[in-house]
């Protein structure tokens, strides 16, 4: 059955906001298409660390970000600075500090504070945030 009064819009509608709306959802697509493919890699990239040649490290690390509160800060400043991930190599260090990133933001916005707030850096008075201390850590 059809709505006369659906045909009688569409009929109405003219041909550039037709072609605006094609856009609108080709663009939409592509987008669900490249968020799909980016969740696809971090999901491939995260099994190649758990399997590689610092996996006991990865999966340490992996749940202890996953159980991560506010407080446990220093506890992954330490975790890091006396773990194996100096000495691996640079894949795997990048992927590490994705992970902390991700962990960091979601503790972040948990709290209701901005995922990322790192200082100006020309106001010394502002505490080193812990993101930037992993960062050095792992370069």
């Amino acid at each position: 059955m059809s709505n006369a009064f659906l045909e009688l819009a569409e009929s109405q509608i003219v041909a550039p906001v037709k072609a605006r709306e094609r856009a609108l959802e080709k663009r939409n697509r592509k987008l669900e298409e490249s968020q799909r493919l980016f969740r696809h890699w971090q999901n491939k990239r995260l099994e190649q660390l758990l399997a590689g040649h610092h996996s006991e490290a990865a999966r340490d690390l992996v749940h202890f970000l996953e159980n991560m509160q506010p407080a446990d800060e220093p506890a992954l400043i330490q975790k890091i600075g006396r773990g194996a991930w100096r000495q691996a190599d640079g894949d795997a260090r990048f992927a590490a500090l994705h992970l902390i990133d991700i962990a960091i933001a979601r503790v972040r916005e948990q709290q209701g504070l901005p995922p990322f707030d790192d200082p100006l850096p020309w106001l010394d008075d502002d505490p080193e945030p812990i993101s930037r201390i992993i960062k050095e850590l792992l370069a």
